[in-house]
């Protein structure tokens, strides 16, 4: 993480993670996929949402976010998947994971104000 220059928001969610996807909000995460026939994913919701976070800020497409996780050290330490030789989940995870969340009103504030 020290050779990491002008990348706060990467250094802040490896560092916060696990503060930011507490066990209450990874099940709320999980609940996306409690309706699907096909079942859940085997990647757990936080990692599919950090990289879903990255992507945002990064201002990459699924494609580009899918090479980053295995070409960029930043991406690799966060959703920790360090050294990889193939995305820690697929393109299709990703995007079924976002429409999830967009479908359930979990990709912007919560009534309460928190960030969901």
């Amino acid at each position: 993480m020290r050779l990491i220059k002008r990348a706060k928001l990467f250094i802040f969610l490896r560092n916060q993670r696990h503060e930011i996807f507490d066990e209450a909000f990874q099940k709320e995460l999980g609940e996306i996929y409690r309706e699907s026939k096909l079942g859940r994913p085997p990647v757990p919701p936080a990692k599919l949402a950090l990289a879903t976070i990255l992507q945002a800020y990064t201002g990459v497409s699924d494609d580009e976010a899918m090479e980053a996780m295995v070409m960029d050290r930043r991406w690799q330490l966060v959703l920790d998947c360090p050294e990889a030789n193939e995305p820690p989940f697929s393109k299709c995870t990703l995007v079924g994971f976002r429409k999830a969340l967009i479908g359930r009103d979990l990709d912007g504030p919560s009534s309460s104000g928190r960030w969901r």
